[in-house]
This record gives C-alpha cells, structure tokens and sequence, in this order.
C-alpha cells in the first residue's frame, strides 16, 4: 500500500522501515530560517550568525534539523531543539557513528540519542 509522506507530499510506492524520531523528552521547539543550501527531510545543518542555514559545520554554536525537503533560498522550518533518534537523521558522511555525531553536537542545542 502506498504511504503518503505527509510533509514533502510525495506518495511512496512500496514497503518501507520506519525510525522513531525522537530518542527521549526534551522541550521541541522549532523556527523559520532561510537557506543557504537545498536540504532533504531530517538533514542535520548549522545556523550561522545571520540566523541562516548553512551546511553543518561543528564549530558553528547552533544545529537544527529539517522539517521537510526545502531548496536554497526557501524559508522553511527547522527543528532547532529536542531529543532526537540520531539514526533517524541525515548527516554529514564523515559522522557515521553515535559517538562522532554526539560529539559533535554544540552544546545547547539539540540532544541526540539512540533507541534501544
């Protein structure tokens, strides 16, 4: 039976495993930011200074994750708090494990987590 992906519109044909998001309890709080870059739906990318989405880069003070599918220059909604499942989220190639994902987190920002 198809499965309607509600945020990006698309019918998905097929058979597919879901993922919890969320790993555990934590105020989830979101914001509109405009991008610098085109994202895919629960991408992990960094605000910059000017409140603008930019590709992650830890050194930068805030994280948030995509709500939905978005192009550069768009103005969408971001998750900048909560809990999250990190296995259910897309991140950079180079962070392919809990620990360098947990790591590289700033501080008061997002909470990940793992499911067990």
């Amino acid at each position: 039976m198809p499965v309607s992906d509600l945020a990006s519109g698309v019918t998905l044909v097929g058979t597919y495993e879901t993922k919890l998001l969320w790993a555990g309890e934590a105020p989830i709080t979101t914001n509109h930011y405009t991008l610098t870059i085109d994202v895919v739906k629960y991408q992990v990318v960094s605000i910059n200074a000017a409140d603008q989405i930019v590709a992650f880069d830890a050194t930068l003070p805030k994280a948030a994750v995509a709500s939905q599918p978005a192009l550069a220059g768009d103005t969408i909604a971001f998750f900048d708090g909560g809990f999250f499942n990190h296995d259910a989220l897309v991140w950079p190639a180079a962070l392919d494990t809990f620990p360098e994902r947990r790591a590289a987190i700033p501080a008061g920002t997002l909470k990940i987590g793992t499911i067990l």
